[in-house]
């Protein structure tokens, strides 16, 4: 089951494709969908891709099922966001965090 059901999943095999290649900022949520937190994020989540859409790609990754990416990028804590530009990390958030948080990381990460 996917918790965050209305953003596409990455996965080991497909994440580099996915994000090297990508020229419109992205972020990616790193979660579990065992932990409370993931659901408790996922209306701010819908609100934030929906506001940002054409704007902004969002992914999701499973952390348990894709560990390879939780280790290059250096994640131990679930809700971790990396916020990338032109393939590399220009942020991060770590923990549940507010729309308004999300929304000035955003826009201070990519505009």
């Amino acid at each position: 089951m996917n918790s965050l059901n209305f953003i596409p999943l990455l996965t080991d095999a497909n994440f580099d494709a996915a994000v090297t290649g990508e020229k419109t900022p992205l972020v990616v949520i790193v979660k579990t969908d065992w932990f409370g937190i993931t659901y408790i994020m996922a209306p701010i989540l819908q609100a934030i891709v929906r506001e940002y859409k054409g704007t902004v790609t969002f992914f999701a990754v499973d952390y348990e099922t894709n560990r390879r990416i939780a280790e290059t990028f250096d994640v131990h804590n679930i809700i971790t966001f990396l916020f990338f530009r032109n393939g590399n990390v220009v942020n991060r958030i770590v923990g549940p965090v507010s729309a308004d948080v999300m929304r000035n990381t955003i826009e201070d990460s990519f505009f």
